[in-house]
């Protein structure tokens, strides 16, 4: 853009530094080892008592009968077999076992030893809920909230949610609360959300536990307190929640409510990736990625990519995409990397949309073509990914695979900054500086300079000094040009550095000093901007050695 100094945005995967939960809410509820069964995953039963539950099941024992398929199902002192799991609950089932119609259900339901079939599993839920059996409620809930088998409605997800949670479920107010949370079926209420997260949390439910810490991360309902959310977070951890684990590697990442320490980070990470949870694994990587908590290892931290990615979690397939693009630990293969993006856009991130869109537009791994980038970065913009909008919008600036346009581009930045883009807000500040798209205004430039470098915006910040500096849409201050580009250069901007030279050379708003006027010459050459390097060449030839002493 004529006038104004700016950056193009990085095509680089980010990580969002919100606290959220890792757990799926839904599916982690729905794990056989939380149905009313009275013998849970792990659980291990020696020979003497499988004998004896045999011999009870003979005699007609319901309990025994439920026992045994459970027995079989999670594998414990028998082999795992779900055929047979299936044939024990088949029989406690008949004589009218609610436990073991909930647990056929569940059977169908994920296809373990017979044809997955939401409709098979939601009529013994239905039959075992007719019994009052609260975890087949629950189920029923979940169908109809993943609309698997039924249609979507999570209304009706509601009405059983409630049902169960008037038996006394747990995970049922859990539920409930995660509706209220997400809106989902009822206007959106975190208040009510934090009151069924506590009903749930009295009983010992560790994923309503880590569900209060994220209200409390986020300030939903509450005073945003991170102090609070690690309190709750420790609770629900110390129940072995891996969401949890990780939420606490995530406050001591960023330091929030604690000091922070990457290396205890790390470590939460680790808990949690060791319980199996996917973020953790993906987490974990970022960490050798950054060489935050431990050595900086490429070759590490893809290997933890590798495992978060086979757990389906889609922000590590990203990252591989972006190590295979940009040749981090492995050598660099654009098909490898497209392969693993277009995984990644399959399950709707944004990011790897994004990043499909850049191997088009530069012809990394495919023919370069500049339509086809277009419509992978509208695709991720439509999703809200603001660097998405913002490449855009540059894209219109330029005219580079679209027509040249700047009423477009400017509707581009616009979103983008709406979303929160500090380098969108600063392009809308240079549109306004120079007019373009728009009528010249430096009152409405500097607003979004000041918007765009209170999020960090260097080369924002950086032109806010300039107007300073010439006296457009402010009063002109050579003192406050300078406060500004000492800020800009701070955040590591090149070009702020040769001005605080040029401000000493020339004495504005600082007493004329040309040895300072040489060191910051050299910083700014240094840090790569030619015109600092310039300068300080000129600077040796119009004043002799002695006198820059």
């Amino acid at each position: 853009m004529p006038g104004i100094h700016h950056t193009v945005s990085s095509s680089m995967h980010h990580i969002s530094n919100r606290i959220v939960r890792i757990s799926t809410c839904l599916c982690a509820m729905i794990l056989f080892v939380q149905i009313a069964t009275g013998v849970a995953s792990g659980t291990t039963m020696n020979q003497t008592k499988i004998a004896q539950l045999r011999q009870a099941a003979a005699r007609g024992n319901l309990d025994a009968m439920d026992k045994l398929g459970n027995a079989y199902l999670h594998g414990n002192d028998v082999v795992r077999n779900y055929r047979t799991a299936n044939s024990w609950f088949q029989r406690a089932a008949a004589k009218g076992n609610a436990t073991a119609m909930s647990n056929i259900g569940a059977l169908y339901e994920h296809g373990y030893g017979v044809h997955q079939n939401y409709r098979q599993a939601m009529m013994w839920y239905c039959r075992a809920a007719d019994k009052g059996n609260a975890a087949a409620m629950n189920h029923i809930g979940a169908l109809y909230a993943h609309g698997q088998g039924v249609p979507r409605n999570y209304r009706m997800a509601m009405k059983w949610w409630h049902e169960a949670a008037g038996k006394g479920s747990a995970d049922a107010m859990y539920l409930i609360g995660w509706l209220y949370e997400g809106g989902h079926g009822v206007p959106k209420n975190y208040s009510q959300a934090m009151s069924w997260l506590r009903k749930s949390a009295v009983k010992g439910n560790a994923q309503a536990l880590d569900g209060i810490g994220d209200l409390y991360a986020n300030g939903q309902g509450v005073r945003q307190d991170y102090r609070r959310a690690m309190v709750w977070y420790k609770k629900a951890a110390a129940k072995d929640n891996a969401s949890a684990m990780s939420n606490i590697g995530t406050l001591y990442y960023y330091g929030r409510g604690v000091r922070r320490e990457y290396g205890k980070a790390l470590a939460w990470f680790h808990k949690a990736a060791a319980a199996g949870n996917s973020g953790g694994m993906d987490l974990v990587g970022l960490g050798y990625c950054k060489g935050q908590g431990a050595h900086q290892n490429y070759g590490k931290a893809m290997a933890w990519f590798h495992k978060a990615a086979a757990k389906g979690n889609v922000n590590a397939m990203v990252f591989i995409g972006t190590f295979y693009a940009e040749g981090r630990g492995v050598p660099i293969n654009y098909g490898k990397a497209m392969l693993w993006l277009r995984k990644a856009a399959a399950l709707d991130s944004a990011g790897a949309m994004k990043l499909i869109g850049s191997l088009y537009y530069a012809g990394k791994g495919v023919p370069q073509n500049s339509r086809r980038a277009i419509d992978w970065f509208q695709k991720a913009a439509v999703k809200g990914d603001m660097q998405a909008m913002t490449t855009l919008g540059e894209l219109y600036v330029d005219g580079r695979g679209v027509e040249h346009d700047y009423r477009r581009a400017l509707i581009w930045f616009r979103k983008a900054a709406s979303a929160g883009s500090a380098e969108a807000m600063f392009c809308i500040g240079a549109f306004y500086n120079s007019g373009l798209g728009v009528r010249r205004d430096y009152s409405k430039a500097i607003a979004w300079f000041r918007r765009g470098a209170a999020k960090g915006s260097a080369v924002a910040m950086y032109n806010i000094g300039r107007l300073y500096y010439h006296g457009q849409g402010v009063p002109q201050s050579y003192p406050k040009a300078m406060r500004w580009y000492r800020k800009a250069a701070a955040a590591g901007y090149a070009p702020a550095i040769t001005c605080i030279g040029q401000m000493y050379f020339y004495g504005f708003g600082v007493s004329k000093d040309i040895s300072k006027a040489k060191i910051w010459f050299k910083k700014a050459a240094v840090a790569g901007d030619p015109r600092g390097k310039q300068a300080l060449g000129e600077l040796k030839e119009l004043v002799p050695a002695a006198t820059q002493k």
